[in-house]
């Protein structure tokens, strides 16, 4: 019966998010109550997802398997792609892991930013860092078009998908949705280069 009057005050809120930060207090109280210090605590995020802008991410790339597929014809694929967006504003980005030490890039025209990350970070998170790195320079630039190239499926499947259990993704797709809102002339594109084979 409390699962269902539960459901019941969450679909409540669905219909009218205006409630949605009751719904956080009430959540964070349940928490308090009910769960033990030892365990996770559930995350709301400060947003509610019906109000995120969906990105749009280009998956044409991850289209043929890479074991039948000669890295010529992949190469070809991205430089078409690459072509379409020849009047965007062009961002790759990546992150890395060498030793201990792992790290998130981002590179636009003749610029390179790095930052160093916690050891402990998974590369999974050097990616979407550097996704975030790449949505702060869109942020800061007076450019209209824009097209950012990951190596990372993962991570485009997370932002994709709106995998909120993921901090980094609630923050891409909310700074996403800000620069959507602010600025609705500004067109920007995930692509996945490197899903099909390595075309740099």
């Amino acid at each position: 019966m409390l699962l269902f009057s539960i459901l019941n005050f969450a679909l409540y809120l669905k219909e009218n998010p205006l409630n949605y930060l009751l719904l956080q207090s009430v959540f964070q109280m349940i928490c308090k109550r009910f769960v033990s210090k030892r365990m996770m605590l559930l995350h709301v995020p400060t947003t509610p997802p019906w109000f995120l802008t969906h990105p749009v991410v280009n998956f044409t790339l991850h289209c043929s398997d890479k074991s039948n597929t000669p890295p010529d014809m992949f190469k070809h694929r991205f430089y078409e792609l690459y072509h379409e967006f020849k009047y965007y504003y062009r961002i790759f980005t990546d992150g890395s892991k060498k030793g201990n030490r792992i790290a998130a890039a981002v590179v636009h025209r003749d610029n390179t930013k790095c930052v160093r990350l916690p050891d402990t970070a998974s590369i999974f998170r050097a990616q979407l860092y550097a996704l975030l790195l790449a949505i702060d320079l869109v942020r800061r630039s007076k450019e209209k078009n824009f097209v950012i190239f990951s190596d990372s499926m993962s991570s485009l499947h997370s932002i994709n998908g709106f995998n909120l259990d993921s901090d980094l993704v609630q923050k891409f797709l909310k700074d996403y949705t800000i620069l959507a809102k602010r600025w609705k002339k500004k067109h920007c594109s995930l692509l996945d280069p490197k899903s099909c084979g390595n075309p740099r």
